[in-house]
């Protein structure tokens, strides 16, 4: 990208805007909002030529001139990592020529050291997706396939990042010496889903899975998977163990703790990559958790911008639980970002939880809380509300195996500081499965740390309510 256009230079400004609303407290939300901040063109600054009550500048740059570094900076406690540095322009001044966090320029005004707009336009639209075209046999662009997966930057919310320290220079501009003294970023969000991919275990194709396990390992002469075996019988007596009785066990745990979820309901085509559940089963089982947390649509595979089979599933959701689902996730994560926001826009789904990664734990579009996509081929922003994924069970274990608590809390943490919402996803199968004991007891540490920074429970639904309540503001 050469410029930014104006309709995508506003939805930047937008979204920062909600963000911040979203999850600074109102003091420091009123010190943005009363903030001079000035979007500049790049040439524009250089000559000098911006409103004379302007204090911060934003600059719109060329994309060409930013340098592809990355650095650290010190912020309230924690540590930001930033990346797009700006050339310095003549006449400004820096305040730490190895580790910037701001420019200053004549007469005192301030643009940040990196490229704040451009970088955010870029996470937000998914852009490296764009470029690499890279997928991998599903279809989906998936961690491992990112430049930010290897070096770490999955990692960083850059969007938290850059808003966080926006809120900050207004509060001191503002506020002066006491600026640290205000209430700043508020609680993280935590919001918990489960995906019913199934609700029981005798399935076919679990069953099936669990014989070849257990007669796989004859072949070569080496000892049998008796416990795969075990779970085969100990299913046909008991199908809910592990699965529905995972679910409730989850719930529990939540209830106990003062936290809600909402549960993503498959049906449709039934096989190895659909729904393991009969409608028969879910209809049943759906009576004991609709009334105790909030229900959704996991869009099933052969719903992948197939209106028919999307708007089949949609209604039957609707007719077991007496409720259209107006929130949803994508079975397997199986979306294109570029056309599925649109397509689910249009089936009447108000907020997705869809953007993720099914191989790791990170930020896929740089943020973690809410934002409306923007369609850079009608240059317009969708209604439809993205609330990325962050981590989820399986890729928790995967990539941070015995030491997940603490990179987890590393992200609560720093969340904390800079302001952000955590959406979590746990299967059941995966809570008090003896089949996955690397996730034994994960979720239940997981909530209990989640309270120790004081977090609040919200589902995709109550975080629709507050956006919608909110007010837009300015930047």
């Amino acid at each position: 990208m050469v410029r930014m256009t104006q309709q995508e230079q506003e939805y930047v400004q937008r979204s920062i805007t909600r963000h911040i609303n979203f999850h600074f407290h109102e003091n420091a939300v009123a010190s943005y909002r009363a903030a001079d901040i000035v979007w500049i063109e790049w040439n524009d600054l250089c000559r000098h030529e911006w409103p004379e009550e302007a204090s911060i500048l934003i600059p719109i740059v060329p994309r060409n001139i930013v340098q592809q570094a990355t650095w650290s900076v010190p912020f309230r406690g924690t540590t930001l990592v930033l990346w797009d540095r700006l050339p310095l322009p003549d006449g400004w001044k820096c305040d730490n020529e190895e580790f910037p966090l701001w420019y200053r320029g004549p007469q005192g005004r301030l643009m940040p050291a990196w490229d704040f707009a451009g970088t955010a336009f870029d996470l937000l639209t998914m852009q490296e997706e764009r470029v690499s075209g890279r997928r991998d046999k599903m279809g989906r662009s998936i961690a491992g396939m990112s430049p930010r997966h290897e070096d770490g930057r999955l990692m960083v919310p850059m969007i938290n990042n850059s808003a966080a320290v926006l809120v900050d220079q207004c509060l001191r501009i503002l506020q002066g010496k006491d600026a640290l003294s205000v209430p700043f970023a508020k609680p993280v969000s935590v919001c918990l889903s489960h995906d019913l991919d199934q609700l029981r275990g005798d399935d076919f194709w679990t069953q099936a899975a669990r014989l070849w396990r257990f007669v796989s390992p004859l072949t070569s002469f080496r000892m049998s998977d008796f416990a795969a075996l075990m779970a085969v019988f100990v299913n046909l007596l008991r199908p809910r163990k592990y699965f529905m009785d995972d679910l409730l066990g989850m719930m529990a745990a939540e209830q106990s703790r003062g936290f809600a979820s909402i549960n993503y309901v498959l049906c449709g085509t039934r096989g190895r990559f659909g729904a393991r559940t009969s409608l028969r089963f879910i209809t049943r089982y759906l009576r004991e958790i609709v009334p105790q947390g909030d229900i959704g649509m996991h869009y099933n595979h052969d719903t992948l911008h197939q209106p028919d089979a999307f708007k089949r599933q949609h209604r039957q959701i609707k007719d077991l639980t007496n409720c259209m689902p107006v929130a949803g996730r994508a079975h397997y994560l199986l979306m294109d970002p570029q056309a599925s926001f649109r397509f689910w826009e249009a089936q009447g789904i108000e907020i997705d939880e869809s953007l993720g990664y099914p191989d790791a734990v990170g930020y896929r579009a740089g943020i973690a809380g809410p934002f409306k996509p923007f369609d850079q081929g009608s240059q317009k922003e969708a209604s439809i509300t993205s609330l990325p994924l962050v981590a989820m069970d399986s890729a928790i274990a995967a990539q941070f195996a015995e030491i997940y608590e603490d990179a987890i809390e590393d992200m609560v943490g720093h969340l904390s500081v800079v302001g952000g919402t955590f959406s979590l996803l746990f299967h059941p199968g995966m809570f008090a499965n003896p089949e996955h004991p690397e996730t034994a007891g994960m979720y239940e540490r997981l909530l209990d740390m989640f309270l120790q920074y004081n977090t609040v429970s919200k589902t995709p639904l109550v975080i629709l309510k507050e956006m919608a309540s909110g007010n837009e503001g300015r930047l």
